[in-house]
């Protein structure tokens, strides 16, 4: 057990704070441990680290590599190299009872270094180990046996020493699921059921509500999807969806043979689609849902690829090098789409204040293999619309002038179901007759569940025919162009509610009750001080904002990290080339989050501030930050 002050004791009974088979107390010196032995027969062992506030410990680890990464107060995270476990648990006791913390390398020796900056209680971080070899200690040129059962007080600091061969590190970059048993309360635990494995089946059955009981404790160290303001997802809907939710999930929507009227509602949804991103014949819509916009993307894709190719075909020229034009902002669905299809990609770049494509640099990149540009109706980086007439504008010169007809596919994943009601003078859809197909996910601002998303073409002409398979499916032949088969129909059945529930007033309150939502938060946000705003949320309900110039002392990051111990999940992350070195925090504002929330995330970064501010030197940096990854 390791103090960084015996004061400790008066706070918090020993025999409460550390759980373990095998405790082997290790005493420290100030701020620098001393370790004792830690061989055992079993070789195994445990320690307990009670860190009280503003105080630090260094524990030097020498000989064999480790991987210790970012903790959260929320989780418990286990660590498996070959013989090597670390299996690290944190009780909390209070809100501010946890503090920065990171890990330092050098080579095969590094600091594991706990740095707290907590307030009213300690940090307690509890860890369990197991290694193949004796482990003894050394200090340099000196020794000391622990066998020998006596202590060498003289010196400040000495380190573990292992075998390095039987420490090789598997997977460097996360954790690594733990091959130890669960054990479970023996209060509530069933005969036979004292302790379950985690990665392999259990030998027999359990009761349901054990069952049951088990993944509901787990999944509440998960954080809390009302507060995740980084997802563009939905996280609420009405008891009265949930209800149709629980009644449609064994309907499969691929077997339209056996669940005829499922199929009949997704095609009413492409049909008011449609008629919403002003097909020219709506009557005669052509689409279909999908798993997610990423999969309605990547079908949008693939109809201007064939197309392509048929065009070059019958002009007698080589289809072997094809490339598609967009943003660097694009989501990453249209890398995989590039990837897995052989379609070269070519990236506009941000440049200054432009952070996504223009119709200038757009053009710059087309030629005769281009298979089409795609725009972004609402971009992930910081929420906004990119011009997507002035590009069609300017293929049309483009056209003119090389006779060279490039498409545009609208990556509406989020602003097609927000645009038209909340912005319907905006031109960006079936109007411009260069669109030839537009994506969009259900499940963003449709306002249902994970996962739906939905992909229309202009008409029958842009979905090539060679791309649609009629398939024979218990007595029927059904047409299908996906990228997936069996999935449930529920997450249609719910789109088919909203659309119902809400028609298109009840989508203008819900979207224009966001937007004045984040407007108010960007706003208030900028009257703080110390940031500064990239957008305000009056495209899409989201907003990016930055660190003023002048602020040295924190980053984004530890903002980020810092309203994390109250909930929020608030992303930063850096913006990719040209602008690598622009770091960011942005708020997704979705139906559900209110000003009353709003107004609570104000209070918390009010209350964040001054502990910021009173940072002598940032803490955090993209690497060591939240985790988030753009």
């Amino acid at each position: 057990m390791i103090f960084s002050d015996s004061k400790v004791f008066d706070i918090i009974p020993v025999p409460f704070i550390c759980m373990f088979p095998h405790i082997f107390l290790v005493r420290g010196h100030d701020r620098f441990p001393l370790w004792k032995d830690v061989s055992h027969a079993d070789h195994s062992g445990g320690l307990c680290i009670v860190v009280i506030p503003h105080h630090e410990i260094h524990i030097p680890i020498s000989s064999f590599t480790l991987f210790i990464s970012r903790l959260t107060f929320t989780r418990t995270v286990e660590y498996m190299s070959n013989n090597l476990v670390f299996d690290a648990l944190q009780f909390m006791y209070g809100r501010e009872s946890y503090g920065p913390y990171d890990q330092k390398f050098n080579q095969n020796n590094f600091t594991f270094r706990i740095s707290y900056q907590g307030h009213l209680y300690p940090l307690i971080l509890t860890i369990a180990f197991e290694v193949i070899s004796s482990v003894r200690i050394v200090d340099g040129s000196c020794s000391y046996d622990p066998s020998d059962g006596q202590e060498d007080r003289s010196r400040d600091l000495c380190v573990v020493e292992g075998d390095t061969d039987s420490m090789g590190l598997k997977y460097p970059n996360g954790p690594k699921i733990s091959e130890k048993k669960i054990r479970l309360d023996p209060l509530f635990t069933e005969v036979g059921f004292e302790s379950i494995p985690r990665t392999v089946m259990p030998a027999s059955e359990m009761s349901p509500d054990l069952a049951y009981q088990i993944i509901h404790d787990e999944l509440m160290l998960d954080g809390n999807a009302r507060l995740n303001l980084a997802t563009f997802v939905g996280t609420w809907m009405e008891p009265q969806a949930q209800k149709l939710a629980n009644e449609t999930f064994d309907k499969n929507i691929i077997d339209k043979d056996e669940y005829p009227q499922t199929a009949e509602i997704e095609m009413r949804c492409v049909s008011i689609l449609s008629h919403l991103w002003n097909s020219p014949d709506p009557e005669n819509s052509t689409g279909c849902s999908t798993t997610g916009s990423s999969e309605a993307a990547m079908l949008g894709g693939l109809a201007m690829k064939r197309r392509w190719q048929h065009r070059m075909k019958s002009e007698g020229k080589s289809i072997d090098k094809p490339n598609i034009v967009m943003g660097i902002n694009v989501q990453v669905c249209w890398e995989k789409f590039a990837k897995y299809w052989d379609v070269e990609m070519r990236l506009v770049p941000m440049e200054g204040d432009r952070f996504n494509l223009s119709a200038g640099e757009a053009v710059k990149l087309c030629d005769e293999n281009t298979i089409g540009v795609v725009t972004i109706l609402g971009s992930t980086f910081d929420g906004s619309y990119e011009p997507v007439k002035e590009i069609c504008d300017a293929l049309d010169e483009f056209q003119r002038k090389t006779g060279v007809d490039v498409p545009v596919h609208v990556d509406a994943a989020s602003g097609g179901m927000l645009a038209p009601f909340i912005d319907p003078e905006l031109v960006w859809d079936f109007r411009l007759p260069r669109v030839v197909s537009i994506n969009a996910s259900g499940h963003k601002y449709g306002l249902v569940y994970p996962g739906v998303g939905w992909i229309v073409w202009r008409d029958t002409g842009m979905l090539p025919k060679d791309l649609i398979f009629n398939v024979n499916y218990l007595g029927s032949s059904m047409p299908t162009f996906a990228l997936n088969f069996s999935r449930s129909g529920s997450q249609v059945i719910l789109q088919y509610y909203n659309f119902l529930r809400l028609g298109f007033e009840g989508y203008r309150k819900v979207h224009g009750y966001a937007r004045e939502v984040a407007t108010y938060l960007s706003g208030e946000i900028e009257k703080l001080g110390p940031f500064e705003l990239i957008t305000r949320g009056d495209e899409l309900p989201v907003f990016a904002f930055r660190l003023s110039d002048d602020i040295k002392n924190f980053t984004v990051f530890d903002v980020s990290n810092r309203m994390r111990e109250r909930g929020w999940l608030i992303p930063a992350y850096t913006f990719p080339a040209n602008r690598t070195d622009l770091a960011v925090l942005r708020v997704v504002v979705r139906r559900g989050f209110s000003h009353d929330l709003a107004d609570m995330l104000l209070a918390d970064l009010k209350r964040q501030l001054p502990l910021l501010e009173s940072q002598p030197v940032p803490i955090y940096d993209e690497k060591s930050g939240s985790g988030f990854h753009h």
